[in-house]
């Protein structure tokens, strides 16, 4: 019953005032939440017109349409064209130009997400300097993917994301020691975190330091063991790693 209310209270808000991409963009929440993705998805396209220059609104669409569930790329593409030149927003163009960029990269239309990111500047924040390194590390040019993520940092105070993306790339091209390095560097920025920690037990794996890959595991069973979404991530290192023991541990413990 409650459920039942809370349906017919959104859905009359919405109809009462379609104009109100709060109430809108809540009810879609609902509708996700309860599996009714086609409605849901329908009435956040439906609130577009009313949301020119309404960033948060957009963002949460935007995210949907780039969700892999749903690959609805060249929308985000058509949106950004659409919208672009009427908007009066800052913060909408830039982050409408970089969800075209995202999906022109996802599709392979590599020349046309760098146009986005030096037409809107978007080549001078992380975000932007990011996706510009996967194009180029897409593209093959892995030297220059590096080199771009290594002459930003120290330039905006969280070098967490870059030294991320450096472990991977250097994990993915073998380089064991720059990847434990930039892992142990993005432990220091975020002590918290586990992904930082995953990395550092992924490269002991594969460097065929298994003692030291025991003791970080039980580290971090320690850190995170009432943490049920870090374990799910670390599951997902178990898989990836076919690490069977450590699954059984997290499954015992959780």
């Amino acid at each position: 019953k409650a459920i039942s209310k809370a349906f017919q209270y959104l859905r009359s808000g919405v109809a009462k005032a379609p104009q109100n991409t709060e109430g809108r963009s809540l009810f879609a929440q609902f509708l996700f939440a309860s599996g009714n993705t086609d409605l849901a998805m329908s009435v956040l396209e439906n609130g577009v017109p009313y949301a020119v220059n309404d960033p948060k609104y957009l963002r949460d669409y935007v995210s949907v349409l780039l969700n892999p569930t749903f690959q609805r790329d060249q929308d985000v593409i058509q949106l950004a064209n659409d919208f672009l030149p009427k908007t009066n927003s800052d913060e909408v163009k830039r982050l409408l130009a970089l969800a075209a960029a995202k999906a022109h990269q996802y599709r392979g239309n590599y020349d046309a997400a760098e146009t986005f990111l030096s037409q809107f500047n978007l080549l001078q924040d992380i975000e932007g300097i990011l996706l510009s390194s996967q194009i180029s590390w897409d593209r093959g040019q892995k030297a220059a993917a590096i080199a771009r993520l290594e002459s930003a940092i120290g330039k905006f105070g969280n070098d967490e994301p870059f030294f991320a993306y450096l472990t991977r790339y250097h994990r993915e091209l073998g380089n064991l020691g720059e990847a434990r390095r930039y892992a142990i560097r993005r432990n220091a920025d975020k002590p918290l975190s586990i992904e930082p920690r995953i990395d550092l037990l992924f490269i002991f794996k594969l460097s065929g330091q298994d003692e030291r890959a025991k003791a970080e595991a039980n580290s971090i069973l320690r850190q995170f063991k009432s943490d049920e979404q870090a374990l799910g991530k670390l599951a997902i290192y178990c898989t990836d790693a076919g690490d069977v023991e450590l699954a059984r541990r997290i499954y015992e413990q959780a």
